[in-house]
């Protein structure tokens, strides 16, 4: 007889494979020995909050790499700890730590649960500009790796709709063509912000649903490992890109406000 255990976490790796991949290329370079019994382990926050916790597979990948991790998990609304344990012991993940958090709690995270800086930031489904809100948290923050899969690509459909004169008037003119459109320069977009602040970014594709268009992963790697340093930053560039398309994101805002007051953190 099977063991109902294993079977379901041999399920949840096939099915979960690319978060898996995503979180392994976002922390290739970082300063974790895989496999050594002395290596200290990762330190990751999950924002997710989603009730099949996702996250917990990606975090599985990288135990399975032989890399020691410690995770705190923000519990979704929807799913009682004792569950979300329980789905965490079905992977054989046992430094994982449920809590009711979200992405304000990060300092507290870090100084009282995972007992320093995050090294890996997960926010997957995070709808419309909740990836935003991780991403520049992440960023400004300095946090080495970051795996994110954002949906709900809403907030450039609604600049282009009231857009008096876009640039791309034949892919705005009705909202099916306009959301696919936003949603595909939203995610363009986001990977040059992540680059002008000094990432390394890739992307993985995700089917997460039969017929439906696939999910896309970004996974971002920090080029330095030093203080975060906006003046290093490249955020003119992306500016310029986003004038002449006739949208301006809330990262790209909330990274100039930051970096116009920030220096060097």
């Amino acid at each position: 007889m099977s063991d109902p255990a294993l079977s379901q976490r041999e399920r949840a790796r096939t099915h979960w494979h690319p978060i898996a991949q995503a979180c392994r290329s976002a922390v290739a370079e970082l300063a974790v020995a895989p496999g050594s019994a002395d290596a200290p382990p990762l330190r990751i926050f999950d924002v997710s909050r989603e009730p099949d916790q996702a996250g917990l597979t990606g975090v599985a990948g990288l135990t399975s790499a032989g890399i020691s991790t410690r995770a705190v998990v923000a519990l979704s609304r929807e799913e009682p700890a004792t569950q979300a344990y329980a789905r965490a012991e079905a992977l054989g993940l046992t430094s994982v730590t449920f809590a009711d958090l979200d992405l304000d709690d990060v300092e507290r995270v870090e100084a009282q649960l995972l007992g320093g800086p995050v090294q890996l930031l997960l926010a997957l489904h995070a709808c419309d500009t909740a990836s935003d809100d991780a991403l520049a948290t992440a960023i400004t923050r300095g946090v080495p790796a970051i795996v994110c899969a954002p949906c709900c690509h809403e907030e450039l459909a609604e600049q282009l709709e009231h857009a008096t004169r876009p640039p791309n008037a034949s892919l705005v003119r009705c909202g099916v063509l306009r959301r696919r459109y936003a949603s595909a320069l939203t995610d363009a977009l986001r990977l040059d912000l992540l680059e002008a602040c000094g990432y390394e970014v890739g992307t993985i594709s995700w089917p997460t649903q039969p017929h439906m268009p696939a999910q896309l992963i970004v996974h971002a790697r920090r080029r330095d490992t030093g203080p975060v340093n906006t003046d290093a930053w490249a955020l003119d560039k992306v500016g310029v890109t986003c004038d002449r398309l006739g949208v301006r994101p809330g990262l790209l805002a909330a990274l100039v406000g930051f970096s116009a007051g920030a220096g060097t953190r």
